[in-house]
């Protein structure tokens, strides 16, 4: 490959291969001169690199800085940094920039729109996190409540760096959470950014439901409170207006629902049974209340559970505490002979 391209494959794959871990990649805007255009300015970018892993000279509970080693594996300056490449676009243009470094910093000029913003990793073919500047995270926001801005791909890649880097206290899961509303708005069913922002919210419900369980005195008011508000946020900012809005093929009115019909697409099927299972345990009453509701129906042979939401309606059913519900799972379970 490397005779053929005429670039140092080998040394760049060595800063991947023979070292641990992988980067975090700092992105941010610095106003310049303006342009031709009066309303797009060329700005510098800048790009650092850290490691995702804590430097040697981390303190617990600080953010790593780029002032840090920017890979603290070893003590070779020369041999201190990953080759990244960077695929970057700009506000209304869909044309892909790309840049390569390999230092632990990196500048170049951008035309951007005034108060544009800069998407770094386009498509997620680069194997590291992306940190944007709090401007930069603020503007991404506010583009990625529309489809024809920010793809499924990228907004789920936002929403996994978002996250993860909250848990190396690089950024406040509060960006992380203003992301997810998002998914509210964007009334289509795109599986990869609801995969990705679901998981990382039942996990936060997991962990505020353990720490629920503690005394008041070691504050589990607190975190029980912490736990229905964010059951509340989802309800209210994400899984609600889905379900509420979404315009499905072959049905009369706008709704997810338990039917799957024929003119489902592939993406709206695997979505439909990992939504409406999120939705049930993070606090939707109504998706609750139907899955037992069908339980019921089924266990009676007053309607035929699909395939595809069989598992979503007995787990919610079971989960929502109904007494009937878990009897009636036990009834179909004996019935099949599988109890015996």
């Amino acid at each position: 490959i490397a005779a053929s391209s005429g670039q140092p494959v080998g040394d760049m794959m060595a800063t991947w291969t023979r070292r641990r871990g992988f980067p975090i990649l700092s992105v941010s805007l610095e106003p310049g001169s303006s342009s031709s255009s009066a309303s797009t300015s060329n700005q510098l970018l800048s790009l650092n690199q850290v490691p995702y892993h804590a430097p040697r000279t981390y303190t617990v509970g600080l953010p790593f800085t780029p002032e840090m080693y920017c890979n603290d594996w070893t003590d070779d300056v020369a041999d201190s940094s990953w080759w990244i490449p960077v695929a970057l676009r700009v506000t209304g243009s869909n044309a892909v920039q790309w840049h390569a470094f390999s230092n632990c910093s990196s500048n170049l000029t951008l035309a951007v729109p005034h108060n544009g913003w800069v998407l770094a990793n386009v498509g997620r073919y680069g194997f590291y996190r992306v940190n944007y500047s709090e401007p930069l995270w603020a503007v991404l926001t506010a583009a990625a409540t529309q489809q024809s801005t920010i793809d499924s791909i990228d907004l789920g890649g936002l929403l996994d760096d978002a996250y993860s880097l909250s848990l190396v206290r690089q950024l406040s899961i509060t960006t992380f959470l203003g992301l997810t509303k998002a998914l509210g708005g964007r009334v289509q069913p795109e599986l990869p950014p609801w995969s990705i922002g679901l998981g990382w919210l039942q996990r936060m419900a997991d962990v505020l439901s353990s720490a629920a369980f503690l005394g008041d005195a070691a504050g589990g008011a607190q975190w029980r409170s912490c736990l229905g508000n964010l059951r509340q946020f989802v309800t209210d900012q994400l899984t609600g207006p889905f379900i509420q809005h979404l315009e499905v093929p072959g049905q009369a009115k706008p709704g997810l629902t338990f039917d799957v019909n024929s003119q489902d697409s592939p993406e709206l099927r695997l979505l439909r049974p990992k939504l409406l299972t999120a939705a049930g345990f993070l606090g939707h009453s109504g998706v609750m209340q139907q899955a037992s509701q069908l339980l019921q129906q089924a266990a009676t042979g007053q309607v035929v559970l699909a395939a595809d939401v069989t598992k979503a309606v007995y787990s919610l059913a079971v989960g929502s505490g109904d007494e009937t519900a878990y009897e009636a799972v036990q009834k179909i379970y004996e019935q099949v002979g599988l109890g015996l």
